[in-house]
């Protein structure tokens, strides 16, 4: 057994289900998501947390940082927020390539793990 959590596959994951999508892929997703799947007011059963891709305005959305830095400062608050609003499917937009962005890449992936 691993001695530090770090080492697992997955060892924080939201209670509802995270699917880490490129942004294009997230996009089209939005769009083609019926409208009576959004909420008329309050609560959403789905979550948006994402950089680029703006979700339709009753839908429980989170805007991720510019900076990996502040994104990765926030990931975890910001998943444990959305799991105390009881939602059940969250989609994250990809983080950018490179290095300045492998720490958040690799915790949303692990995240993310079943």
């Amino acid at each position: 057994a691993p001695r530090a959590s770090g080492t697992l596959a997955s060892h924080y994951a939201p209670r509802a289900t995270l699917r880490l999508m490129p942004a294009a892929a997230l996009r089209s997703a939005l769009e083609v998501l019926p409208t009576d799947a959004l909420p008329k007011r309050g609560g959403s059963r789905l979550a948006v947390y994402s950089r680029s891709v703006s979700p339709p305005l009753r839908l429980t959305a989170r805007r991720m940082p510019d900076d990996p830095a502040a994104a990765a400062h926030e990931l975890f608050s910001v998943l444990r927020e959305l799991d105390d609003e009881g939602v059940q499917l969250i989609w994250v937009e990809e983080p950018p390539g490179g290095p300045a962005w492998e720490g958040v890449r690799d915790r949303l992936q692990r995240a993310a793990a079943p």
